[in-house]
């Protein structure tokens, strides 16, 4: 909950909307560009119900590259049985779709650097939401932000599947996301059963469709609806249609994302793998520190030099005591950079 203050919502400013939500800026005076309110209506008590989860996840998910939800509040109309949600969130400087229809009515396309660095922050957000069993379902243009840094973060977790191991999922929601970046399993004529496998390589094949239109400054490219021969038959072609535009490692990479057997499609780990394997010269030190391996990765290469110095003091018992105090202090100094270490990596992310 946060105390809500009505006169601070700005509704004649309106910054967006969907089907059952409008975001408003939410300001304490003109100044104040810090906070937005998405206000969801509820029809009656069931639809109330439906829209908890994206308050829950939202406060749950805390990830550099995620929207969170800093506050909410639940109004009830006096005059029926409708509802009122608002939740409080930090405000964005726009949408990726809005950036995506900016650039192709300038025909200004984004260079393999601008792409890279949007796939690996979608890439990592998304591998975050797996980690925790929770399953996006509806990645598209559209739910993912860019702030004023020009960071990507990932919005909208309303139709989000959160499953145990190897259980079908509790619908959260009941619903599935749009169709032209949903995979062929989840809206075509084979869909399957929504467990936990599907619900992961579902939200790969979305990744995919987004980063295609991205490299093809275009969006809603495909229609998951159609015959797989049909849809097989688009991917082929918009996909012949970057070469020679792009990286052959990024479109290969794309393809794999979008293979219509889900079992082949890559998984998010592998993703992230082929990305720093490929684009590491594009991704400075904060962007990697997005990934908990990399985080990882580099205080284990301290804890490699503590563990070689260690054994140098060791082989040095018989060597004079100036040499011994010399490498004790090293190792000291390892310990210290270390500490420092974690609190950059800290810092980094919260600044994110």
């Amino acid at each position: 909950m946060f105390k809500f203050h009505k006169d601070r919502l700005q509704t004649k400013q309106k910054l967006g909307s969907g089907k059952f939500a409008s975001v408003f800026p939410y300001q304490k005076d003109t100044q104040d560009f810090k906070w937005v309110v998405k206000r969801i209506r509820a029809d009656d008590a069931d639809a109330l119900l439906s829209s908890l989860p994206e308050i829950v996840l939202g406060f749950f998910c805390d990830h550099p590259c995620m929207v969170p939800v800093k506050g909410y509040f639940i109004e009830k109309d006096s005059n029926n049985e409708s509802f009122n949600i608002y939740m409080k969130l930090p405000r964005m400087k726009e949408t990726l779709l809005n950036n995506l229809k900016d650039r192709k009515r300038d025909k200004n396309p984004y260079s393999e650097q601008e792409i890279i660095r949007y796939f690996y922050s979608l890439v990592c957000g998304v591998q975050y939401l797996h980690s925790n069993k929770i399953y996006h379902g509806d990645l598209k243009h559209d739910n993912l932000l860019i702030d004023n840094t020009g960071s990507l973060k990932i919005a909208d977790v309303g139709i989000a599947k959160h499953v145990e191991e190897e259980d079908s999922y509790q619908t959260l929601t009941g619903e599935v996301g749009t169709y032209q970046y949903s995979a062929p399993e989840i809206v075509g004529a084979d869909r399957k059963d929504h467990k936990k496998d599907v619900l992961a390589k579902a939200d790969v094949w979305s990744m995919g469709v987004v980063i295609l239109e991205l490299c093809s400054l275009d969006f809603r490219l495909l229609n998951s609806s159609l015959p797989r021969d049909q849809l097989q038959a688009r991917v082929n072609e918009r996909l012949a249609s970057l070469e020679g535009k792009f990286d052959s490692s990024l479109i290969l990479l794309i393809k794999k994302m979008l293979n219509l057997d889900q079992k082949e499609r890559l998984d998010v780990e592998v993703i992230i793998n082929e990305i720093e394997n490929h684009y590491s010269e594009m991704l400075d030190r904060d962007f990697l520190i997005l990934n908990p391996s990399y985080q990882a990765q580099v205080l284990k290469e301290y804890e490699h030099q503590i563990e070689m110095l260690k054994k140098q003091i060791q082989e040095a018992s018989e060597k004079s005591e100036v040499e011994k105090r010399q490498l004790t202090e090293q190792i000291s100094q390892i310990k210290i950079e270390i500490s420092q270490q974690k609190q950059q990596n800290e810092d980094q992310i919260a600044a994110f």
